[in-house]
């Protein structure tokens, strides 16, 4: 079947975090201090964070940023309960407004020449993530956002991938079936998910192509992906 449209992951397919994590966000010790709290980072907030990431799992479905931003209330609330802290209803809103609105990832070097040039040539982009809304803002302040022609956040839909749910939303919004689209992500089991759901996939390894996962089609670089289609 000819390749006639790219599906991306988002996170380490096209985009990284600032500072190389998700957590701790740009800021988030800087705020805590302003408001009296140093936080060491350490296997405390490892912990604390990890029933933050348990909260926020188990009620992943967020529409709106308005939403984003009162359920990051709420995981700070537990974050910080862990950590043995009282915090203030300012330190929380200021929090949530970091988690929901500060730049927190960048792009990689290759991917605007790549979106833009799959884009000259003419062939729908998709991005399908487990991420909450904001994650799109950030897409349009990066300035890429109008190189992509359907954008599908988990939290929006209460799926995350490998669900077929989560891909219906991408399939239609590119407007042909699942073997005329190349879906690229970095985690080999949804690679292998997707491409038991049609796609031809390929796995990205930014870190570098090794002998692993010999059984899925494997890229270092996005412009590897001009080879497959």
């Amino acid at each position: 079947m000819t390749i006639r449209a790219v599906l991306f992951d988002s996170g380490h397919t096209l985009a990284h975090p600032v500072g190389g994590r998700w957590f701790p966000y740009p800021g988030f010790f800087d705020i805590a201090s302003k408001h009296g709290h140093e936080v060491k980072d350490g296997p405390k907030l490892k912990s604390a964070h990890k029933k933050v990431m348990e909260y926020l799992t188990e009620n992943h479905h967020v529409q709106t940023l308005e939403d984003e931003k009162a359920q990051q209330v709420d995981a700070h609330k537990i974050l910080f309960d862990e950590l043995g802290i009282e915090p203030s209803d300012d330190l929380l809103d200021e929090l949530a407004h970091e988690a929901v609105h500060a730049m927190n990832m960048e792009l990689y070097d290759d991917t605007r020449p790549v979106l833009e040039k799959l884009h000259e040539r003419g062939l729908p982009i998709g991005v399908i993530t487990d991420a909450r809304p904001s994650v799109e803002e950030r897409y349009r302040q990066l300035g890429v956002r109008d190189l992509i022609h359907v954008f599908v956040v988990s939290s929006q839909h209460g799926f995350i991938k490998p669900d077929p749910r989560l891909f219906r939303p991408a399939v239609e919004g590119l407007g042909m079936p699942p073997t005329n689209i190349l879906f690229v992500d970095d985690s080999p089991d949804i690679v292998e998910a997707a491409m038991g759901l049609g796609f031809k996939s390929v796995l990205m390894m930014r870190d570098g192509v090794n002998g692993k996962h010999r059984h899925l089609r494997k890229i270092g670089a996005l412009a590897e992906l001009f080879d497959l289609l």
